[in-house]
């Protein structure tokens, strides 16, 4: 991960803070770092947890529709794998609960595509689709 393409990498609401508690939380729980797909935030292998997660992080600018928008067309175009979970990692902010409530819960069922929320404290909570 590389932090210093972010303008405020170690604060909430910001993106490096999401990108490093989620990359911590998942590395944390026995999952290794993979580099095989271009272009993705973060993606995780474990053969024993669960499979692979990827997972595109988002952080709280001043254009939240716009950026989130471009994290759901990001994650999309990762989407070539049924058995791999997806997900889209934001700070957990009332901006970003109001994004997320536009995509129709049977959209996201279909899609198999998580939320991975990450609070002020750095604390994580995945939220199923």
């Amino acid at each position: 991960m590389d932090v210093l393409k972010f303008h405020n990498p170690n604060e909430f609401p910001y993106e490096a803070f999401v990108e490093r508690r989620v990359s911590e939380h998942f590395q944390n729980a026995g999952y290794e770092v993979s580099t095989e797909i271009a272009f993705l935030d973060l993606h995780f292998k474990s053969a024993g947890k669960g499979g692979e997660w990827r997972i595109e992080c988002k952080g709280e600018t001043s254009s939240i529709g716009v950026d989130f928008n471009t994290g759901i067309g990001q994650i999309l175009k990762r989407m070539d794998d049924e058995n791999s979970n997806y997900a889209l990692a934001l700070p957990e902010t009332q901006k970003f609960r109001r994004q997320t409530k536009q995509i129709p819960p049977a959209v996201r069922k279909k899609l198999k595509l998580y939320w991975i929320w990450v609070n002020e404290k750095g604390d994580i909570k995945i939220e199923n689709p």
